[in-house]
C-alpha cells in the first residue's frame, strides 16, 4: 500500500479552505488565532519566576494567593468573614456560606 503525503503547506491551505467554506472567514481567523505561537521562553521565564522555590514553596504561594482571594469575595456563593485572617487553616475552611447556600444544604438534608 503505498500512502501519498502531502506537504504541510498543502494541508494547511486545503484546510483552511475548508474552514473558510463551513464556518466563514471571520470564524476561520478567530479559530486559526488560537494556534498561533507566542513569544519568549516559558522555561526561562519559569526558572527565573519559580527561582529558589521547592515546589511546597509553590503550593503554599498557591494557597496563600486562594485564601487572599476568598476574603476579597472572588469566588461565587462564598462570604468572607472576621476569621479568614488565620491564614494556618486551609482554604474555605471558616468562609460561612450565603444565604442561599445554607438553603441548599437544609434543603438537601430533608430530601433524606
Amino acid at each position: 500500500m503505498t500512502i501519498h503525503v502531502q506537504p504541510i503547506s498543502e494541508v494547511t491551505q486545503h484546510a483552511t479552505n475548508v474552514l473558510i467554506r463551513e464556518i466563514g472567514v471571520v470564524d476561520t481567523i478567530r479559530f486559526l488565532s488560537q494556534f498561533r505561537a507566542g513569544t519568549g521562553s516559558y522555561t526561562e521565564e519559569r526558572e527565573q519566576l519559580f527561582k529558589g522555590m521547592s515546589v511546597k514553596d509553590i503550593i503554599a504561594d498557591i494557597k496563600l494567593q486562594q485564601r487572599k482571594d476568598h476574603q476579597v469575595g472572588y469566588y461565587d456563593g462564598l462570604q468572607p468573614t472576621e476569621d479568614n485572617l488565620n491564614l494556618n487553616d486551609p482554604p474555605g475552611s471558616n468562609i460561612e456560606p450565603t444565604s442561599q447556600d445554607s438553603r441548599q444544604s437544609k434543603d438537601s438534608s430533608n430530601d433524606s
